[in-house]
């Protein structure tokens, strides 16, 4: 049942991307910029649910070594390459940085907590999130993407509960959805 749910949703995140005005929007970009201009130049950050590697425009003015996965085949290339979050495809604390912006919201409920097991796994250091409470309605069918957006304080608890021992530091509106900024130790 999962993997079917799950196949249907990336199916309906890939119809609203083939549209252009579904993107990573410029005020989550400029905020993710800032977030972003506080680690040091040759930083490493593995976007998870990349999209069209928008992150990456960011990353580049930063000089911090952008890579990204992403389930919707079509948008892979480059830096950017298929994978989907509950699966990582890198070594254990492959890089320092963990991205996930405004993606958890569109992961069937199952995937959540496996998806950020595997950020844990990967990330030397932090994980940078953004998770929407809100609706967002698909610009092919009206229908809510956001099949799993919880109230902020629940999200903040299920972060406290998947990384015990972190530190967690509310970054506040990340283009239209709450941040995090997650220091592992």
């Amino acid at each position: 049942m999962s993997e079917a749910a799950r196949q249907a949703e990336i199916k309906r995140y890939e119809a609203a991307y083939r549209l252009p005005q579904y993107h990573m929007g410029e005020k989550r970009r400029k905020r993710a910029k800032e977030v972003l201009s506080n680690f040091p130049i040759g930083t490493t950050l593995l976007d998870v649910g990349a999209g069209r590697g928008e992150l990456g425009d960011v990353c580049d003015g930063l000089d911090i070594d952008y890579r990204g996965i992403e389930p919707v085949p079509y948008l892979t290339s480059g830096r950017v390459r298929t994978g989907i979050a509950t699966d990582i495809p890198m070594s254990d604390k492959a890089v320092d940085i963990v991205a996930c912006l405004d993606v958890l919201e569109h992961l069937i409920e199952s995937d959540i907590e496996p998806a950020l097991a595997e950020f844990k796994r990967v990330a030397r250091k932090y994980i940078f999130l953004t998770a929407s409470e809100r609706p967002s309605r698909s610009p092919v069918d009206g229908r809510d993407l956001h099949i799993s957006k919880r109230p902020e304080a629940e999200w903040l608890r299920l972060f406290r509960s998947a990384f015990p021992g972190a530190k967690i530091d509310p970054l506040g509106m990340v283009g239209v959805s709450p941040g995090w900024l997650i220091t592992l130790q």
